[in-house]
C-alpha cells in the first residue's frame, strides 16, 4: 500500500530519484526524531533549523536585517541576537512575527537548496513548510503528527518554556487537520512502531522511485 501510495505521488509529479522530501508538523511532534533517524540509516538530511541560527549569527545577512528591523534591544552582551527575547517577542505580535519570517525564511531557502543541489534524495526539516507556503520547493512532504497533550510534554521536558509558552507557539501554527490534509504521507510520532514503519516508508520509496 505504501508503495503504491509513493508511486502514485511520484508519476502525479513527475519524478523518480532526486528527490526533496520536506520533514515537517508542528513543535513537538517528532521531526528531529525522525531525522535523526533517516539520517542514520545513510540518507541526507538537512535541518533549517540550524541554517536559520547560522544566518542569524552577526555579520550574516538574516543577522543584519533583523537588526534593522527589530533594533538592538534584542542584543545579548556579545552582540549576538538573544533568540529567546526575540521569540517572546513575536510570539505576542502577529505582524512582527510575520515580519521576522519575512526576513529570514527566503535566505534559510535559498541555502537549503543550494546544500540539496545535486543527485541523491533529501530530507530537510522544515517546520512551518505550510504556513509560510514553502511546499513548492520540495517534492513530498512527510507530515510529523501526535497529540496537542504529547508535544507540550515533550517541549515542556526538554525546554525551559512553560505550558502556557507552549500552547502558544501552538496556536501560532497551522491546526493538525489542516496540516494533515496538506500531507503526502502522515506519521504518527506517538505509533510503537515507529521505527519499522519508517524503514517501511524508505524501503516503500526506494522501489517506487525505480518503477
Amino acid at each position: 500500500m505504501l508503495a503504491e501510495q509513493l508511486f502514485t505521488v511520484l508519476f502525479v509529479k513527475g519524478l523518480g530519484e532526486n528527490m526533496r522530501i520536506a520533514i515537517t508538523g508542528g513543535i513537538g511532534s517528532g521531526k528531529s526524531y525522525v531525522a535523526n533517524y533517516i539520517k542514520a540509516k545513510g540518507y541526507k538530511v538537512i535541518d533549517t533549523d540550524i541554517i536559520a541560527k547560522e544566518l542569524m549569527e552577526k555579520g550574516n545577512s538574516n543577522y543584519i536585517n533583523i537588526i534593522d528591523s527589530f533594533g538592538n534591544d534584542i542584543l545579548k552582551f556579545d552582540g549576538e541576537i538573544d533568540r529567546p527575547k526575540l521569540r517572546n517577542i513575536v510570539f505576542q505580535d502577529d505582524i512582527k512575527r510575520q515580519l521576522l519570517n519575512s526576513i529570514t525564511h527566503p535566505n534559510i531557502m535559498k541555502k537549503a537548496m543550494e546544500v540539496s543541489d545535486g543527485t541523491d534524495t533529501y530530507f530537510i526539516e522544515v517546520p512551518l513548510l505550510f504556513e509560510e507556503n514553502l511546499e513548492s520547493y520540495f517534492d513530498q512532504a512527510w507530515v510529523m503528527d501526535c497529540s496537542d497533550k504529547t508535544q507540550i510534554k515533550r517541549v515542556c521536558e526538554r525546554s525551559n518554556l512553560s505550558q502556557e509558552e507552549v500552547l502558544d507557539i501552538i496556536r501560532c501554527q497551522m491546526p493538525r487537520e489542516e496540516r494533515i490534509s496538506k500531507a503526502d504521507i502522515v506519521i504518527n510520532s506517538e505509533r510503537e512502531d515507529i521505527n519499522e514503519y519508517i524503514d517501511e516508508l524508505l524501503i516503500s520509496l526506494e522501489k517506487a522511485g525505480h518503477e
